[in-house]
């Protein structure tokens, strides 16, 4: 059996595929993640392609895009498991944002503080404290 994924996006590619034994299935993960009925509405003619979204970013194309393309449909299954319609239209800038600060910052899913934020707030109480201790002593 040979099982083909990745950029069949086309019933006629795919179909193309099927009959001149280059695939036995094909895998549509990616535009599952946009689209959870694609298949049925590829299988019942109700559309002809799957979505196909073109997530470019201007932040050293050839180097990046692969993982942030990764993150973006991450976000988009993310939407799904917790009951949300998911989003074509959501900057990759965004998820990376959310992203870094969900690993970094603060992740409200888990109520987890990370260290790197405890360690912002302290050094801020510090400087607070010191600035605060500073006025105090020249008044």
């Amino acid at each position: 059996m040979i099982v083909q994924t990745g950029g069949f996006r086309t019933t006629k590619g795919m179909e193309t595929a099927i009959q001149e034994g280059k695939a036995d299935l094909i895998g549509l993960a990616r535009p599952l993640c946009i689209d959870p009925a694609i298949a049925r509405d590829l299988l019942s003619g109700m559309k002809d392609a799957a979505p196909s979204e073109n997530n470019e970013c201007f932040l050293a194309k050839s180097l990046l895009d692969p993982a942030l393309n990764s993150l973006w449909y991450q976000r988009q299954i993310e939407l799904l498991s917790i009951g949300k319609d998911s989003d074509p239209k959501l900057s990759i800038l965004y998820t990376l944002s959310v992203t870094f600060a969900r690993c970094y910052i603060w992740d409200p899913a888990s109520l987890r503080v990370s260290p790197i934020l405890l360690a912002l707030i302290s050094a801020g109480a510090i400087v607070v404290v010191g600035v605060g201790a500073n006025f105090l002593l020249t008044e």
